[in-house]
């Protein structure tokens, strides 16, 4: 096994007894020998070879949370772009109605779905079905997904990207995440839940208001309203904390190293004992020069070792502006 290289190149060698290893997706056979078919690192896990593409596009499967924009809207159907090889399709049959409801959608639902989402928007989705081109279709028929806003929208390799049972989380800084498996990943205030009793209430007097004027409001648009409300205003905290949390991801990317909550919350911690700030810890001076055998190798570090190696006190920073 080729040891000290863990990028590789199409057509090279990785070992010449290929009847040892169990042959992974990256690989084929010639010869006798296991062959890279791809440009990218190497990943043993146990007696299996495998070559992950450094830079590739997200290639989906059946149960991802993702995350995208929406490109275009036509009958019937949203078009969304989240990294893969094509736009996935949103039907407009796979999303759900206010309150819940269980029905078949009308025309008049299909000329008011900009109502519920417009070009550019961004979105939480679940991939329902993956096509045998491909493609993707894909529904939000929970209360979990649907339109984002209020946040920021970061792109990293969706290789990087750990699979969990759940990609929705809650930092103890009031900001929430979720990490897609595409390599999106969206930052944004801890949501303001409403009381039902409540949140009934205002439906009870929107309701007697609209009778009493002979106004039926679009259901379409009650749904973003009541999505857009559970969202709070972010503050000066949050902007900060977004922006560091952001940084963290982006640093996280250039070194290639894993992207999960845990690790997420490890490098900001440690740029915060560091004192450093967003702007800061995207400078490459406050980074430890991993050595170039292991760079690149995400697997090579556990959680606790991923903020070490990434900050470190630079003695060399001048404080004197700031006194």
């Amino acid at each position: 096994m080729a040891q000290g290289k863990p990028v590789v190149t199409p057509g090279e060698l990785l070992t010449s007894e290929a009847r040892n290893w169990l042959h992974g997706k990256g690989t084929y056979v010639d010869d006798g020998s296991l062959l890279s078919s791809l440009c990218g690192e190497i990943q043993m896990m146990d007696r299996m070879v495998r070559v992950e593409a450094a830079n590739s596009r997200y290639v989906g499967a059946i149960g991802d949370c993702v995350v995208g924009r929406v490109v275009a809207v036509a009958a019937g159907r949203w078009r969304v772009d989240v990294g893969s090889f094509q736009d996935a399709a949103l039907l407009l049959q796979n999303v759900n109605l206010p309150g819940g409801h269980l029905r078949r959608k009308t025309a008049e639902d299909q000329r008011q779905m900009r109502e519920l989402f417009k070009e550019h928007d961004v979105l939480s989705a679940e991939v329902q079905k993956v096509s045998r081109d491909g493609s993707l279709s894909l529904h939000t028929r929970s209360t979990r997904y649907g339109k984002l806003s209020k946040g920021t929208l970061i792109q990293v390799p969706a290789v990087l990207i750990k699979r969990l049972k759940t990609h929705f989380h809650a930092f103890e800084c009031g900001i929430e995440a979720l990490i897609g498996v595409n390599g999106l990943i969206w930052l944004s205030p801890a949501r303001k839940l409403a009381k039902k009793g409540q949140k009934r209430k205002r439906d009870d007097d929107n309701s007697s208001s609209d009778e009493e004027g002979g106004n039926v409001k679009d259901p379409l648009a009650e749904k973003v309203e009541d999505q857009l409300e559970e969202v709070r205003e972010p503050t000066a905290m949050d902007r900060m904390n977004i922006a560091r949390l952001r940084a963290c991801a982006l640093v996280l990317s250039e070194e290639f190293l894993e992207i999960s909550p845990a690790t997420l919350m490890d490098v900001f911690s440690a740029s915060e004992n560091q004192s450093l700030s967003p702007a800061e810890m995207l400078q490459q001076r406050h980074r430890v020069c991993i050595p170039s055998n292991h760079r690149g190798q995400a697997w090579v570090y556990n959680r606790q070792q991923v903020a070490g190696i990434v900050f470190v006190v630079c003695l060399r920073r001048e404080r004197a502006s700031h006194k």
